[in-house]
């Protein structure tokens, strides 16, 4: 089982397709209907000789490939996007439009973000080309991914909507481990909604008595495997009620060499094996995927097995 979940969390990194570029917030629709008129114009050439799909494809990924381009200006970056998707759309070629929506995301921010990036993925699904299986496979994976971040960012409404999109979506995909998956995440976003529901009074509490150990324990469990934020969480689980909890937050934020991260890894890894609860033992056993990866490179002989 370990070797799995650090696969899982090596291929989450492998997942990020562009590099991390400086956000900017949305430009206005003026910027970027300006910005796509000199798109069409320097790639003329390319928008007249969209006769096939393949050169939609071609056409659709050139024009991610310079939106990936920190030097372009934010309008210019976000109106090759859009024409990427529009053309991925009429192509039906969704692992573009994927990687479209993630490039918008590490280039920009704004509350309008997420809809827009809802938009990219519902309209290649909405494609007049015919998906194959496997794209709609690609597509329910992404909304899976998607309502993951939601969750993080206590949108539930959204991350509900993704799951169900998600379901819907793996039916075409003729894939049940993705419609299980799906069907789990609907699951994932109603415990993430209880246990923010549930975390009112030791909020409230914290407010009057800072060091309260059962507080500080409901909240920085809720920080470090809901919210993602192990920062705040692990010093709010240093103060914790809960001793297993506490003594792997301690080797955590103790852990410095690759032996004493080891040690920290293996604790969480044996406290996850001991929780019951599936949606929190994965985001312990993710804090462990995390530690593994990050000192695989340095082990050698049975510590490295």
């Amino acid at each position: 089982m370990k070797i799995l979940f650090l696969f899982l969390f090596l291929l989450s990194i492998s997942c990020a397709t562009f590099a991390e570029a400086e956000k900017y917030p949305l430009p206005s629709p003026e910027e970027v209907k300006a910005a796509t008129t000199s798109i069409k114009g320097i790639f003329s050439n390319e928008y007249k000789n969209q006769k096939s799909s393949e050169e939609r494809k071609a056409l659709s990924a050139k024009l991610l490939e310079q939106a990936a381009d920190a030097s372009n200006s934010p309008a210019m970056v976000c109106a090759l996007i859009a024409e990427a998707v529009k053309i991925a759309g009429q192509a039906g070629d969704v692992e573009t439009a994927v990687e479209a929506s993630r490039l918008l995301t590490e280039r920009f921010e704004g509350e309008n973000l997420c809809p827009e990036r809802y938009k990219i993925l519902k309209s290649v699904e909405a494609s007049k080309a015919k998906l194959a299986p496997e794209s709609y496979a690609v597509l329910a994976e992404e909304y899976l991914k998607f309502a993951d971040e939601c969750i993080a960012s206590e949108d539930f409404d959204d991350a509900l909507q993704l799951a169900k999109d998600a379901a819907l979506i793996s039916k075409k995909a003729k894939n049940t481990g993705l419609a299980s998956n799906a069907n789990e995440k609907k699951g994932d976003v109603e415990d993430a909604i209880r246990a923010f529901k549930e975390l009112s009074p030791a909020i409230d509490k914290l407010k009057t008595a800072p060091d309260d150990p059962s507080a500080n324990f409901a909240v920085g469990k809720y920080k470090c495997l809901i919210k993602g934020d192990w920062n705040e969480g692990l010093k709010m689980l240093l103060k914790s009620s809960n001793s297993e909890y506490k003594t792997a937050a301690e080797l955590d934020l103790a852990a410095k060499d690759s032996l004493s991260i080891l040690k920290a890894a293996d604790k969480w890894w044996e406290l996850a094996e001991s929780v019951k609860d599936k949606f929190q033992s994965a985001g312990i056993k993710s804090r462990a995927s995390e530690l593994y990866q990050k000192i695989l490179p340095e082990l050698s002989g049975i510590e490295k097995v």
